[in-house]
């Protein structure tokens, strides 16, 4: 027996769906930073898309076997709802595991030389919204610190700071690394490891340039240092909340040879969070999770 025999049969909620081809797209988010005269550039990476599912099947009353029993007018008829009413339900994909997902698009394609049934074509979308991390990880408000960002640039500009070349560039990375976390605000909604690891970074330049940065002590860059502070507490109100109320990543270690979908019930105790598992880890070959393998992972809401 091959090994995909023993795979779960695609379905939508309790309606199996008979296919001729199916394709699963895995895509991350990206950004390349580009700079003059610069070969190449710099890729951003801004945590996964939702999955998409596009499968081509059919629907025939003249499929053999109780599985398919009801096949038309039941199961047609549960698509065409479900594509109205865009409810969630768990479709059940062999190759990857149990996603919750919509159905957003359904078409019908009934050629003229067809004694009976139709084809159909259906594509998914992944609704993460009852299933994961989304409400639990810290959604950091950051309106004080945009205005404290902006402010601190305009005071730059306007007093024209006395600084030694390694305080600038100091500052200089200070200004690209708040850039980066403003430009990533609409971003997944900054709950992402790599947002996290920007604020702890910000943070800890902030904290060298209190210590070493002697322009602070100028009088004449009192405005400066009032924008300074300003950007230095909003930087800290922010990293602490998210440190705080943030779900914290954890590592659960594989005792076995695993397939992805058992990782998942080992660790959440059902296969519905292979994906979020796979988007989280650099995973080759999710049939075969080695023993010993750290996987990463967010702990579900209590």
């Amino acid at each position: 027996m091959a090994v995909f025999d023993s795979l779960q049969p695609l379905a939508f909620g309790n309606y199996r769906i008979p296919f001729e081809e199916y394709e699963v797209t895995f895509e991350g988010r990206h950004y390349i930073h580009e700079f003059p005269h610069a070969n190449g550039g710099a890729p951003e990476k801004l945590g996964r898309k939702v999955l998409v599912f596009h499968v081509d099947g059919r629907i025939d009353d003249a499929l053999i076997g109780d599985a398919y029993k009801g096949n038309w007018p039941d199961t047609a008829n549960f698509l065409r709802l479900m594509a109205q009413t865009q409810e969630t339900d768990v479709l059940t994909i062999p190759t990857v595991g149990m996603i919750p997902m919509f159905l957003a698009v359904y078409k019908e394609k009934r050629k003229s030389t067809q004694s009976s049934g139709f084809n159909i074509s259906c594509d998914f979308i992944e609704d993460p919204s009852d299933g994961f991390v989304g409400d639990q990880i810290a959604k950091l408000d950051t309106n004080a610190m945009t205005s404290a960002m902006s402010g601190y640039e305009l005071q730059l500009i306007k007093n024209q700071l006395t600084m030694t070349d390694k305080e600038k560039d100091l500052f200089d990375s200070i200004m690209d690394l708040a850039s980066d976390i403003q430009g990533l605000r609409d971003q997944f909604q900054l709950y992402s490891a790599l947002v996290e690891a920007k604020f702890a970074s910000l943070f800890t330049m902030i904290q060298e340039a209190d210590a070493n940065a002697k322009w602070l002590s100028r009088p004449e860059n009192a405005s400066g240092l009032e924008a300074f502070l300003a950007l230095w507490d909003s930087v800290r109100t922010a990293y602490e909340d998210k440190m705080q109320k943030g779900a914290q990543l954890l590592s659960f270690t594989v005792p076995r040879d695993e397939t992805l979908q058992q990782v998942s019930t080992d660790i959440y105790g059902n296969t519905t969070h292979a994906e979020d598992l796979l988007g989280l880890n650099a995973i080759t070959d999710p049939f075969r999770i080695k023993a010993g393998t750290a996987i990463r992972y967010y702990p579900l809401a209590a």
